[in-house]
């Protein structure tokens, strides 16, 4: 019978968001997520993980997308609170 591991092999997948429970679903979830790898086919594996590529793709869409790097990302948010020092 057809396996969704066929359908990425065969071309027919372009996204795979696989989020597996139970010890077959994590198996079967090893083999889909290596065939998507091995066809350069993206993949998600949480909820949040989907979450943020759905609003990543709706921010480009929307011009709203900017690449920045780790420093400047820092700079623009250094308002952020300081966590206190734990450290003993």
């Amino acid at each position: 019978r057809p396996h969704c591991e066929d359908a990425i092999v065969s071309g027919e997948v372009q996204l795979v968001i696989n989020t597996p429970i139970g010890k077959k679903a994590i198996q079967d979830g090893k083999a889909i997520r290596l065939a998507a790898s091995r066809m350069k086919i993206p993949s998600v594996t949480t909820l949040s993980g989907f979450h943020s590529l759905v609003f990543g793709l709706a921010s480009k869409r929307q011009g709203w997308l900017e690449v920045t790097s780790l420093q400047e990302h820092t700079a623009l948010n250094s308002t952020v609170a300081e966590l206190p020092d734990y450290s003993f």
